[in-house]
């Protein structure tokens, strides 16, 4: 279990690496299907920079706590840290990700 919340602890930091840095931003849900100036009407950079430190942080602490959990040998604790900082990242996103869309057209 721990090498698997290893290798997607690894590719959700890789994501989000990948679409801030590399400005893939295809990649984030809904951005593909937005009309030309839905787009113009929304801060991606910024959207980008913050899906971009919230997989890194669900990410690296998931191989964090899948590498105490080897050291330490606790039943489950890799899937509590990865759960819990998988849950507490998405909701930090969904909550700050509307002030990137701004209202005016």
């Amino acid at each position: 279990m721990n090498t698997l919340i290893i290798i997607v602890g690894a590719i959700l930091a890789i994501i989000g690496f990948l679409v801030s840095n590399f400005k893939l931003y295809n990649l984030i849900a809904g951005y593909n299907t937005m009309s030309e100036n839905e787009k113009k009407n929304y801060d991606i950079k910024g959207y980008a920079k913050l899906m971009r430190n919230v997989f890194l942080f669900i990410g690296l602490s998931s191989i964090v706590g899948a590498i105490i959990n080897y050291w330490l040998n606790i039943k489950y604790l890799s899937t509590i840290v990865f759960l819990s900082s998988l849950f507490c990242g998405l909701f930090y996103l969904l909550t700050k990700s509307s002030k990137f869309h701004s209202k005016q057209n």
